[in-house]
Formats: C-alpha cells, sequence, structure tokens
C-alpha cells in the first residue's frame, strides 16, 4: 500500500549548474503533455490577446526552455487560444453573464452522456487529485465497455453534474471534484439526516464558493510544484481548509484490472466500515499522467451513501456498491475500461 505523502511532488524546474558553482539559470524541465498543461495553466492566461504575449515571450527565451519542452508548451498554449475570448473585457462578460443564473439539470440522464473537452491538470503524481481532469466516456466506449450500468445508475438517490453548476459562473471550468466531493462529506457528516436532494441543493448554492477554494488548491499545487517537499500535499492542506481531516490510516492502493470481482469486494468491504468517510481517487495507470477524479463516501448504518461530482448522490447497500462503483468507474474512465483506486480514509 502507497499514501499520498509517498508519491513525490514533482518540480517543473531544474537548475542549470556550471560545474560546482551554485544554479544560475532555472530551465524548465517539462517532459509530457501533463506536465506542460500544469505550467501553462498555472500562468492562468485569461483571453487570446495574453496568451499570444506569453508564446511571444517563451519564443524569447527559447534557450532556457529546450525543444521538447517548447514544442509541448507552445502545443497547449495554442490549443489555450482556441477556447480563450479575445480580450480580457469579453471574459469578463462572459462571467458576468452568467452571475445570477441558476439552473439545474432537468435530465438526470445527460450527466452520463457528458464529454468535457478541456481537462485541467495542474500537477502530477500526489498534487493533482481532484483539479479535475476526470473525463467521461463517450456512449458508444461506455456501453461497449461496462454494457447495461441501470443497475448502478438504478441506486441513485440525487443527480449532480458540477459542469453544469461551474458554467453558470465560469464557462468552460474544467471541474472541481475534489472540492465538491469534500463539501459533500462535510455536509453529510455533519447533518446525516437531511435528504440527498438538500445536499445537491447546498453544492449548486455553493458554486461559487466551490470556484474560488479550487484556485485556491490551484495555487497551493503551484507552491508545491516549486518547493515540493517544503510545503503540505496540497490534497491535505485543501481538505483541511474545508473541515475535513485526513485520516492517520495508510492510503489503500487497489489494482482493479487483475481481478476486477476481488477488487470491487474489498472496495465494498472498506467502504461498508461503520460511520467510516473516504476519499476515492479514480486513477489511471500511468503514474506520470494528471488525470484523475475524486469521488467520496460516507457510511451511516447499514447503507453507504456515494457522491460523484459528475452523476450525483447514490445510497447501496454493501453488496449493492459494486454495482454503483462500476457505473462511476464506467463513466469516468477514458484512455482504459478500469482505473486503479485509491481511498483515503478521513473525518469529516
Amino acid at each position: 500500500m502507497i499514501g499520498i505523502r509517498d508519491l513525490p511532488a514533482v518540480n517543473l524546474f531544474t537548475n542549470g549548474r556550471n560545474g560546482n558553482k551554485e544554479p544560475q539559470t532555472k530551465k524548465i524541465a517539462i517532459k509530457t503533455l501533463d506536465e506542460a498543461r500544469t505550467y501553462v495553466n498555472a500562468q492562468r492566461l485569461t483571453d487570446k490577446t495574453q496568451a499570444r504575449q506569453y508564446l511571444e515571450k517563451l519564443h524569447g527565451e527559447k534557450h532556457n526552455i529546450g525543444d521538447d519542452a517548447f514544442s509541448l508548451l507552445t502545443s497547449v498554449i495554442r490549443g489555450e487560444m482556441k477556447r480563450l475570448p479575445d480580450s480580457a473585457e469579453n471574459a469578463n462578460q462572459r462571467g458576468a453573464d452568467k452571475t445570477g443564473q441558476r439552473h439545474f439539470p432537468a435530465d438526470p440522464g445527460a450527466a452520463d452522456r457528458r464529454a468535457p473537452s478541456h481537462p485541467l491538470t495542474l500537477g502530477v503524481f500526489s498534487i493533482m487529485h481532484g483539479l479535475c481532469s476526470s473525463q467521461p466516456r463517450v456512449d458508444e466506449h461506455y456501453t461497449a465497455a461496462y454494457g447495461d450500468n441501470t443497475r448502478g445508475l438504478s441506486h441513485r438517490t440525487a443527480a449532480f453534474d458540477q459542469l453544469e453548476a461551474l458554467e453558470r459562473f465560469e464557462r468552460g471550468h474544467p471541474g472541481a471534484c475534489a472540492i465538491y466531493s469534500t463539501m459533500w462529506l462535510k455536509q453529510i457528516g455533519d447533518s446525516p439526516s437531511d435528504s440527498a436532494a438538500a445536499r445537491t441543493r447546498f453544492l449548486e448554492d455553493a458554486t461559487a464558493d466551490v470556484i474560488a477554494r479550487q484556485r485556491e488548491y490551484a495555487d497551493r499545487v503551484d507552491e508545491a510544484n516549486q518547493r515540493s517537499y517544503e510545503v503540505e500535499d496540497p490534497f491535505y492542506a485543501t481538505i483541511r481548509s474545508l473541515g475535513v481531516r485526513p485520516g492517520a490510516e495508510d492510503n489503500l492502493l487497489i489494482d482493479i484490472i487483475g481481478d476486477e470481482e476481488g477488487a470491487m469486494n474489498e472496495i465494498a468491504n472498506v467502504l461498508s466500515s461503520r460511520n467510516s468517510s473516504n476519499l476515492l481517487w479514480l486513477a489511471r495507470p500511468d503514474d506520470s499522467s494528471a488525470s484523475g477524479h475524486i469521488v467520496a463516501s460516507h457510511a451511516h448504518g447499514d447503507r453507504v451513501a456515494l457522491f460523484d461530482p459528475n452523476l450525483g448522490e447514490f445510497r447501496a447497500r454493501r453488496d449493492e456498491i459494486p454495482a454503483v462503483m462500476r457505473a462511476i468507474i464506467g463513466a469516468s474512465s477514458t484512455d482504459v475500461p478500469i482505473p486503479d483506486v485509491m481511498i483515503v480514509r478521513v473525518y469529516p
């Protein structure tokens, strides 16, 4: 078993050295597209003009970047320019247009079919958890890989779609699953007798705060990428700031590719432990990827409530948990049919 703290934060910079002398310049050390997205998103580009200016700056500093890193960065920036507004004024106007508009998903099944276009990957390894890189599968892949998931989805007690909620305030927001899941845990821990609908309404109403908390999380990620072990893991710091305490227990990493049925039973056993609360990271096997998605669980009485910010809240008995988890994992997986799952015990 490994814990989040056992995985190193990645520093996106290496120091150029001359013999035994102290570092003179910093060279951007980017080797993957995920790391390039990390670096570009940390620049907080808000419009095409700003993106073009930053691209020009990169050209001027190409000697400090390296050909491979330069190619990755320019590719990501050009991709960003396709979705960014022309100017900061337009960006502000788009945000203003969304303020005050309240929206509830009219179709509970819509979340199952969504495929967000732009994943946010502001970090890798431990520090990227829930920033949020989830991309639900398109229908044909989802159905082919998992067949009929109505059994799992039948346990849904309240629908929720984080991207629809976020869209009211910030068009194109890629997701904030760690924040939504942690807030949900805090709500159900404090008031377990409240209804699932009441909790999802609370999350809808809290979306402006969710966006602010997500920016704080991104800032912690950026700081950790620069200072590595000098700061607390941003994931833990963020859930603490929301009133949820990480447990002292080791995190449980479950490989569900080799023995899917055994893995699902193990997950069900862990989640159904009386009065337990957990954050579950649905990870992809490539440890260098910043892809992942955070969901949550809380056991109360003989039932377990599970929350996926892309789908909503579910309620299940111990023997029903595998069906619910298969539905959640199927909706969140893109590159492989079934990812790994890391379970983090927490205390709301």
